[in-house]
């Protein structure tokens, strides 16, 4: 695995913003708590049965107050986050067989704090 910069191209792909005042994650979506279960995130993912872009969007909230975000990456391949800690969270988010986004972010600031491509390619069989 090779990894590079964050390509920039990307960045209108990767949307982090606030939805305190205008949406909910869905009823049905199940919340999986932070180490301490001060914060939550939600995961909606795509309807693949349907003909893509697919987009993943994922909320984050705590318990204490009502300040909710929503993460999404739009026309990926597939997205997951994990939580590292009560205001971190790893993330990779691929765009293609061989290329993703690999990600921290920081729940509590609001930002990304460490954000690479990494290419796959080395570690594919060419085809045939």
């Amino acid at each position: 695995m090779v990894y590079t910069p964050f390509d920039k191209t990307y960045s209108k792909r990767i949307i982090f913003k606030s939805v305190t005042d205008t949406e909910d994650p869905p009823q049905n979506a199940r919340k999986e708590y932070s180490p301490e279960r001060n914060m939550w995130m939600a995961a909606v993912e795509p309807d693949t049965s349907k003909p893509g872009p697919w987009n993943t969007s994922i909320y984050f909230g705590s318990n204490s107050n009502e300040e909710v975000w929503k993460l999404t990456f739009v026309d990926q391949r597939g997205a997951g986050v994990k939580w590292l800690s009560e205001k971190l969270v790893f993330g990779q988010v691929g765009w293609g067989r061989i290329y993703a986004t690999e990600f921290v972010l920081d729940i509590q600031q609001h930002k990304f704090i460490y954000m690479e491509m990494a290419n796959y390619g080395a570690m594919t069989e060419p085809c045939e």
